[in-house]
């Protein structure tokens, strides 16, 4: 958070396969205090191993999305 306004921000993880939905991750929303960073830990199903994308999301005042590909 660059600015000078205190932000709630919320983040899912959304892991796909071949365009299949394996599972979604959400976080439960946060406080972010001006000029401070978050660091957010999730966990993922167990069993879920392999080649898989993970759209994550982030929720604030903007909506970002990005796309990572991951291999567990």
């Amino acid at each position: 958070n660059a600015g000078n306004v205190t932000e709630r921000v919320r983040l899912t993880v959304t892991l796909l396969r071949r365009g299949r939905r394996l599972a979604v991750l959400r976080s439960a929303a946060r406080e972010l205090l001006p000029r401070t960073r978050a660091l957010f830990a999730l966990r993922r199903p167990p069993g879920l191993r392999g080649r898989m994308t993970a759209l994550v999301e982030l929720t604030a005042r903007t909506h970002l999305r990005r796309a990572f590909q991951l291999r567990l």
